[in-house]
């Protein structure tokens, strides 16, 4: 898989790593980077094994996983920490009354 960007911010690397793909979990940037950076990705998805394959797709195990590209391609790392993070919970929900 081949991903890219042209002037984008660090913020919006970060959240967009945490949108999909390999990654679980929201993806802040503590990188103090400012500015604007090009970027760009290939990398081999992580498949689940019960994926099913069709006549034209096959399986690219020698590829780096999404980690080890970001690392390698772009310098940059991802590091795992516990910390708080803001999320809306919606607890009861109704149709409007008509008016």
């Amino acid at each position: 898989m081949r991903s890219g960007a042209r002037n984008v911010s660090m913020e919006l690397i970060a959240g967009s790593i945490g949108q999909g793909g390999d990654i679980d979990r929201p993806v802040l940037d503590k990188t103090g980077l400012t500015g604007m950076f090009d970027v760009s990705i290939e990398f081999t998805p992580q498949l689940v094994s019960s994926s099913p394959l069709d006549a034209n797709s096959h399986r690219d195990i020698t590829g780096p996983t999404f980690q080890e590209a970001l690392r390698d391609q772009n310098g940059l790392r991802l590091e795992p920490q516990m910390g708080p993070i803001d999320f809306l919970v919606v607890s009861y929900v109704e149709e409007p009354s008509p008016n």
